[in-house]
């Protein structure tokens, strides 16, 4: 997982076994939140999150493109393979 503030890498972390990522202490602020993951592309990546006080969740959907028919539309065909990765701030 990237956290980028005004274009610049500020923190990376990985997910748990579950999928779960957590950046701490940070200032208030807009995000870019990124992810990545060997054989999976990302289709909603990377997401912007506004940090204001409160947590905030930024989750994403990977697919292995190997094995999937991607439609951007938000269907897809073959044997799709789900990633859980969701975070909060």
């Amino acid at each position: 997982m990237l956290l980028i503030l005004n274009g610049q890498l500020i923190a990376t972390t990985t997910t748990d076994p579950g999928g779960n990522y957590n950046f701490s202490g940070l200032m208030i602020g807009f995000y870019s939140v990124d992810v990545s993951l060997g054989g999976y592309k990302f289709k909603d990546a990377p997401k912007k999150a506004t940090i204001s006080g409160a947590d905030v969740t930024v989750d994403f959907t990977a697919y292995n493109p190997a094995s999937t028919s991607f439609n951007p539309g938000g269907t897809s065909s073959g044997a799709p393979h789900s990633v859980p990765a969701g975070g909060t701030q």
